[in-house]
């Protein structure tokens, strides 16, 4: 078999497994997004995946609904040109400080975005590792803001194993996940020292959209009609965009 047709196998197999063992979690994500919108509240998406934040954000035929919450922390780190001398900056505890720091950051991050308890956040981590990666799940939970995590549990537990906070999936009001082997590369071959061919990427497409799908549906079930685009390139695209901006301004959704 090619390497093509391996892979096209590997999709197949991959969309089979997320649908026979995350349809019920996609589903209950889905209600409680469909509650939150009908309640007034936002829906955001964070990705660290790669992926998300474009795949989901503005599409023909994707709701308006979807929002990226916008995440730019500033660096207390050193940067080129910028580092002391080594022997004052090994005698420099900077870690309480920049920590501090990262979680005010974040906090006022969230508020910046104009979140607030009731709001939804979709957050994709493949590995859910990372100081700042967990502080954004805690201070989401702090603010009272749902949280719905995709990620890889299998690598979570590995990070985790002796520190049940280092797993982001605990923090979800309902989580995901997106079937990878740990450490994501899906295929040995021979001519590569490394396993290649990342799963998590393509995973997560199919995760969103299914999820995105389920949400429409429970809003259709309570309903609300989500503003959804037409693509620009179509006939009356520009001018159905026009409208679909004013009406999503107007309704939220």
């Amino acid at each position: 078999m090619s390497l093509m047709n391996e892979f096209f196998d590997i999709v197949r197999s991959q969309v089979d497994k997320v649908q026979s063992t995350q349809g019920d979690a996609i589903q209950r994500a889905a209600a409680l997004t469909a509650e939150s919108i009908a309640n007034g509240g936002i829906f955001y998406i964070y990705d660290r995946g790669h992926l998300l934040s474009q795949e989901l954000l503005h599409r023909a035929g994707g709701p308006a609904f979807v929002r990226k919450m916008t995440f730019d922390l500033p660096n207390m780190r050193f940067g080129f040109g910028s580092n002391p001398p080594k022997c004052r900056a090994d005698a420099t505890d900077l870690k309480q400080y920049t920590e501090d720091f990262e979680d005010k950051c974040i906090e006022a991050i969230m508020v910046q975005n104009c979140m607030k308890a009731g709001d939804v956040l979709f957050y994709n981590s493949v590995s859910g590792s990372g100081r700042v990666t967990i502080s954004v799940a805690r201070t989401a939970k702090r603010l009272g803001i749902k949280l719905i995590v995709l990620t890889n549990k299998a690598t979570n537990d590995r990070i985790g194993e002796h520190d049940e906070s280092l797993k982001l999936y605990k923090y979800a009001d309902v989580y995901m996940d997106n079937c990878v082997i740990d450490g994501d590369a899906a295929v040995t071959y021979e001519g590569c020292d490394e396993r290649i061919l990342p799963m998590s990427g393509i995973s997560a497409a199919f995760v969103g959209w299914a999820y995105i799908a389920a949400t429409i549906e429970e809003l259709n079930a309570r309903g609300i009609k989500p503003t959804v685009y037409r693509s620009v390139s179509s006939v009356g695209g520009p001018e159905q965009l026009q409208e679909a901006y004013k009406r999503y301004d107007e309704l939220g959704y």
